[in-house]
């Protein structure tokens, strides 16, 4: 359960937040979209190792193993350049600025929060990094320790 709510509470301040300050409701919308929904992209890679394998199981999926018996982690929307997007967006556009900008602070605190959970490598967020790497799993977290 903790796996679908892990950006939530985050996302929804970040909405709520967007909200009060500018008084456009889309701001929560836009910030469980881009901060919490973005999770949906692990499907991508479920659906490559269910192509491959022919099988795939809740444990595969609440462990994300399955990213390593790909051997490769592409995740398309969890991207810096997402972020920068989002916010470059909303600060040459009046007329949905809050919106863009609430997308853009909780698409980050969603990217941040991961890469410090999971130890994901400084760049790794950055698709054009990991496309660089060839979506290579291995390097990609940093070492756990213990």
């Amino acid at each position: 359960m903790k796996l679908l709510i892990e950006h939530f509470y985050t996302a929804f301040l970040i909405g709520s937040m967007g909200w009060v300050v500018s008084g456009d409701f889309y701001c929560v919308l836009a910030a469980l979209v881009a901060g919490w929904l973005i999770d949906f992209d692990h499907l991508y890679d479920c659906f490559i190792y269910f192509l491959r394998n022919k099988k795939l199981s809740i444990d595969l999926i609440k462990t994300g193993e399955y990213f390593a018996r790909n051997n490769m982690i592409i995740v398309p929307l969890h991207s810096w350049e997402i972020t920068l997007v989002l916010m470059l967006m909303g600060v040459s556009n009046p007329s949905y600025c809050a919106p863009l900008i609430s997308a853009s602070i909780a698409h980050g605190a969603h990217l941040l929060q991961d890469q410090w959970t999971y130890r994901v490598r400084l760049y790794g967020y950055f698709f054009v990094s990991r496309m660089n790497q060839k979506f290579a799993h291995q390097g990609f977290c940093r070492a756990r320790n213990g």
